[in-house]
């Protein structure tokens, strides 16, 4: 019996296309790194009183600072739940990345784009723009360029 390209132990035959879409898996590996390292910096690192807020609708220019007791001790609860929200989704779209998207499942393509789309709220409803407007474009590019080698006749 001849191992399929969905057996684990065997690796994916050489697809068609240029090199940069059979590598598009990088770009949102990337993102996945990076939103894991900044959910862990938020996580673990306290906020500092003089930090300015920036990217708030009621709050811009004000400092963590100028917040009573109660409401600063808020602010770092909250920020360390968003931590732990960030980091923890960061390693799941990175392993989704790495292991099934690399491998061209078809599944974990379709499930790769909850992180476009998470993006794409954050900066066209709630406001994060342009941030998140970037995040989402690298996202979606890396995911595009695996259109063909995920989707190939080649494949079966």
């Amino acid at each position: 019996m001849t191992p399929t390209v969905d057996s684990p132990a065997t690796t994916p035959p050489r697809l068609p296309g240029p090199r940069f879409e059979r590598l598009g898996w990088i770009l949102p590996a990337l993102l996945g790194a990076l939103m894991t390292v900044f959910g862990l910096q938020v996580l673990l690192l306290a906020p500092d009183p003089d930090m300015v807020i920036t990217g708030s609708v009621c709050c811009n220019g004000h400092t963590v600072g100028e917040y009573q007791g109660w409401q600063f001790d808020y602010l770092h609860e909250t920020a360390r739940y968003l931590g732990s929200y960030m980091a923890a989704t960061g390693v799941l779209f990175l392993v989704l990345v790495i292991g099934p998207l690399r491998r061209r499942r078809r599944w974990a393509w379709y499930a790769a784009w909850l992180m476009p789309v998470l993006f794409a709220v954050h900066a066209f409803v709630l406001g994060a723009f342009p941030f998140d407007a970037v995040t989402t474009a690298i996202s979606a590019a890396g995911l595009l360029l695996m259109l063909r080698p995920v989707f190939s006749p080649a494949r079966q």
